[in-house]
């Protein structure tokens, strides 16, 4: 977003009214120019933050993955897991998990969806 708004710089004298600048076009492909090195330097420098936001995106993109395939087998047992308003239903959760958890051990095994 903060890049469009540089190449406002060669169309600003010429809203105040102004003829055209060749030298406000010069000015405003220099600071798209330094921007540009300024993100470059900002990704090599700190790779780290990138790979923060990209596994919370990743984290995020698994978690909502899960409720979804949830969702689905929860339909086919006959119950909604998931609200209109996209919260997670944990009452009806704990009924699925109850549904499947055959022995009462409190963990669930690819045999319990089995059967």
């Amino acid at each position: 977003m903060a890049s469009a708004l540089l190449y406002l710089t060669p169309q600003i004298p010429t809203f105040m009214g102004q003829p055209h600048d060749p030298s406000a076009a010069g000015l405003g492909g220099i600071l798209c120019i330094l921007a540009l090195a300024a993100y470059c330097a900002f990704q090599v420098l700190w790779p780290e933050l990138q790979k923060k936001k990209k596994e919370a995106a990743h984290k995020k993109f698994l978690k909502h993955s899960a409720i979804v395939l949830a969702n689905e087998f929860a339909k086919s047992a006959g119950t909604i897991l998931v609200a209109e308003n996209g919260e997670l239903k944990e009452e009806a959760l704990k009924c699925l998990f109850d549904k499947y958890d055959a022995d009462k051990v409190g963990r669930l095994r690819s045999s319990h969806a089995m059967s």
